[in-house]
């Protein structure tokens, strides 16, 4: 596949050819204009992948997008280039085209994997997309979750959305969006994903466990901070917190909820993350001794919850 096939963004000279790509690949309905194509390709061709046959020149397949802070698939993407935030951290894509003669060759997931690849280096947190029903179990392959019926109605179709994280390193990052709210106490918060990109503002000093504060750094954020953060994600989420013993004799704390399990605060074992055991480690209750019983780390939670609603509040108005 690598071989066969040059990767690269599109060239502005190739609208007429995409449009013909994109009327082949989709029926009338479902097609992108040839004015919002050709709109797309001028505002932005660095988020468009094209794979060009080495042998013909020609453009074989192409995937196209649009940055955003939005995180919610709405038709107006797919009509409006101007709606593209180059700093958004969410990549909402717009069409995944194959020509025929490609398909079932792995074109499509090679050009959905190098997407990714070059977008999560831009730091980007999450790609969405729209698929029919037919398509759901083709994008779960490449790792997407269905996110069940989207709001669109594009085409006239009944769509799926599916998202697929990408730049989260915490453990079960891959699940948590199964994981949801069980109240409104800060709007905004729906996932864990959520949760985690507020607290990553958050996260500071003040909230890192005394004893290990002299070490607390902006690139080692969650260090010290995982029961205080478990408890406020049991807050939102439900489920329990369990503990597991490290190697100093201390309890690192994380989440259960209807069986997944997610561990916000593992990034600050470095590597050693990988090595870490989720199972049956032993409930902790907030109000022992080793938790809420030291006024020190009630003192944290309570700063973490100020801070998360006023986070909260500021975005909602926003």
């Amino acid at each position: 596949m690598t071989d066969r096939f040059q990767f690269r963004n599109i060239n502005k000279g190739e609208a007429d050819e995409a449009v013909r790509i994109e009327q082949i690949c989709f029926p009338p309905n479902e097609a992108c204009s040839e004015k919002d194509m050709k709109d797309r390709i001028e505002k932005v061709p660095d988020l468009f992948l094209v794979a060009v046959d080495k042998k013909t020149g020609n453009i074989a397949g192409f995937l196209n997008g649009l940055a955003t802070d939005e995180k919610v698939f709405r038709d107006e993407f797919f009509t409006d280039a101007g709606l593209n935030n180059d700093k958004g951290k969410n990549i909402m894509i717009l069409g995944l085209d194959v020509l025929p003669q490609y398909r079932m060759q792995g074109l499509g997931r090679e050009l959905v994997n190098r997407y990714i690849k070059r977008e999560k280096e831009k730091g980007r947190k999450m790609i969405i997309l729209t698929c029919l029903e037919s398509k759901v179990k083709m994008y779960e392959k490449m790792g997407f979750c269905d996110e069940g019926i989207s709001g669109s109605s594009w085409g006239g179709e009944e769509w799926h959305e599916m998202r697929r994280y990408i730049s989260y390193n915490f453990y079960g990052h891959d699940k948590v969006s199964d994981v949801k709210a069980v109240n409104n106490i800060y709007p905004g918060i729906e996932t864990p994903i959520d949760l985690y990109d507020a607290l990553s503002e958050i996260w500071c000093a003040e909230t890192c466990a005394p004893r290990m504060r002299d070490e607390w750094t902006q690139e080692n954020r969650t260090l010290g901070q995982c029961s205080v953060t478990a408890f406020l994600a049991q807050d939102i989420f439900g489920g329990v917190v369990r503990g597991m013993k490290t190697e100093n004799g201390g309890i690192h704390c994380y989440n259960v909820v209807n069986g997944i399990a997610f561990d916000l605060t593992c990034e600050q074992f470095g590597e050693k993350a990988n090595e870490l055991v989720y199972g049956a480690d032993p409930v902790q209750e907030r109000e022992s001794d080793y938790h809420f019983g030291k006024k020190e780390k009630f003192q944290r939670y309570e700063y973490l919850k100020r801070n998360l609603e006023q986070n909260t509040l500021i975005n909602k108005d926003v």
